[in-house]
């Protein structure tokens, strides 16, 4: 993952470095401001997206994840549609429930309670993959959509990634998603983080065999950030990766390195497999 943090063309230069090592995908967060640092540089999550999309040429790049509270679904869909035309089908969509209380202020939202909250993750994320299909007329208690056809993106369906640890989120992962994201718990401790991860990554495969969905079919990432920060151990960083892996996890993510230089990102690459 590479925050929109910096100048565009030190970006570039990040997402060049990024393609260069054997990684998968290239990821960008989706918020008003930088999470860490509120008062640093952050620019457009989407139109940085845009960029990478014609800047790279073999990762996937996607949101992890793109912000319900600050994009309509149908403007979302169109966003994603052109990027990955873009990009020549290299789309991964993540969308997750908007969490972030300087988000809502930024946009002038209430902050909803978690019972809103995810009911209307429900039907935006309806609302968007109907947006992604084609036309859209949706009536639901928090979201009203009418739109006519979308054009078509390189990829179909374009695969969409349902983010956050809610069990709601799980229910919607189970029912429609391509992948599914989590980063545990913010502000909780390392340990409890990982074993968090652990448990709802069992019980996702638990909901996939109640619902006849076969749980391979459903790829699972986790971020590592907060207490799980790879670049604060990184000897606790490779048992954290083997752990994950043994449990289930096919992607794992890790965010530019702030305070350290990229060959600090290299290294861990090759550390981890």
């Amino acid at each position: 993952m590479v925050p929109p943090d910096a100048p565009p063309d030190v970006l570039v230069e990040r997402w060049s470095f990024v393609e260069s090592l054997p990684v998968a995908d290239l990821w960008l967060p989706d918020h008003t401001a930088n999470y860490g640092n509120r008062h640093a540089d952050q620019l457009d999550s989407w139109a940085m997206v845009a960029a990478a999309a014609v800047c790279t040429t073999r990762l996937r790049i996607g949101t992890l994840a793109s912000n319900m509270v600050l994009r309509p679904p149908v403007m979302l869909a169109r966003a994603a549609i052109a990027v990955d035309n873009l990009s020549g089908g290299r789309l991964e969509l993540g969308i997750g429930s908007g969490f972030t209380r300087f988000d809502h202020d930024a946009v002038g939202v209430p902050f909803w309670p978690m019972a809103e909250r995810m009911a209307r993750f429900g039907e935006y994320w309806d609302v968007v993959r109907q947006a992604l299909a084609g036309a859209v007329d949706y009536r639901g208690r928090y979201v009203n959509a009418t739109a006519s056809p979308q054009p078509l993106a390189s990829q179909v369906p374009v695969p969409l990634v349902a983010c956050g640890g809610s069990r709601a989120v799980l229910d919607i992962a189970v029912r429609s998603a391509a992948g599914w994201n989590t980063h545990g718990p913010y502000d909780a401790a390392h340990d409890p983080t990982i074993t968090f991860a652990i448990e709802r990554n069992r019980e996702l495969t638990s909901r996939c065999l109640e619902a006849g969905r076969d749980p391979r079919s459903l790829r699972r990432s986790f971020l590592f950030v907060g207490s799980t920060d790879p670049f604060a151990d990184p000897v606790r960083a490779t048992d954290d990766v083997a752990r994950l892996r043994a449990a289930g996890f096919d992607e794992l993510v890790a965010i530019w390195p702030k305070h350290t230089h990229s060959d600090a990102l290299a290294a861990l690459v090759s550390a981890t497999g």
